[in-house]
């Protein structure tokens, strides 16, 4: 007998995450500043994003490494609000694309800049090496399995929002670099560790699933 193959309706199949909401990689603030604000401030989703990211790469370049304390608590809020208002407002579907790559460039230009100006940019790029692991993670677990990071690691990774605001309270407590190298280095083992981990399960329950189709196949 030929096996076929019977495909669910489609309101019986899983419902899979927003795949821009899971990229992005909002922390509990964020989606607080996007309840509040998003539906009330009438600016374009894309204009917000490229003005949050636009302006810690202005101030980076202006104030570099000399920036007061002050200036980049401001540079972190100015960035809060402009990327937390989006987390509810996206631009035009041919835009979402542009969506997570901006949040990046936000929060990556965000730590180092945080880290440039105690002098600890090698911190951030470890940090940045072990937030590059989580987000290709992200991308690959919803590609290929539909699913996300359970919910206590991504509490732990803390969404970008969460992120930018230790950095900043690391840099104010004078802990940085070390402070960010232990940082990074705990992030990045608990990801590998719990990625590898899922992916093996994963392919174990595929094995299972293999030999179980076997089996049924065999009693036809």
């Amino acid at each position: 007998m030929s096996a076929t193959t019977t495909v669910a309706p489609a309101e019986q199949r899983p419902q899979l995450p927003d795949n821009v909401a899971v990229y992005r990689d909002d922390g509990p603030l964020a989606q607080a500043i996007g309840r509040a604000l998003g539906p009330n401030v009438p600016v374009p989703a894309m204009a917000l994003l490229v003005l949050g990211a636009g302006a810690i790469l202005a101030l980076a370049a202006l104030a570099d490494s000399d920036a007061s304390l002050g200036l980049t608590a401001a540079g972190v809020a100015f960035l809060l609000l402009t990327f937390g208002i989006t987390n509810v407002r996206y631009p035009k579907a041919s835009f979402h694309w542009a969506v997570p790559s901006l949040v990046r460039v936000g929060e990556y230009a965000t730590l180092a800049w945080l880290a440039g100006t105690a002098d600890a940019l090698p911190a951030a790029f470890a940090l940045m090496a072990a937030l590059t692991f989580r987000h290709y993670d992200l991308v690959y677990r919803l590609r290929h399995r539909a699913e996300i990071p359970p919910r206590w690691l991504t509490l732990l990774a803390a969404g970008w929002d969460g992120r930018v605001i230790i950095a900043w309270l690391l840099l104010a407590l004078g802990a940085l670099p070390a402070a960010m190298y232990v940082w990074a280095g705990l992030l990045g083992a608990v990801s590998v560790a719990e990625t590898v981990a899922s992916w093996r399960r994963f392919e174990r329950s595929r094995a299972t699933a293999g030999e179980f189709d076997e089996l049924e196949g065999e009693g036809e």
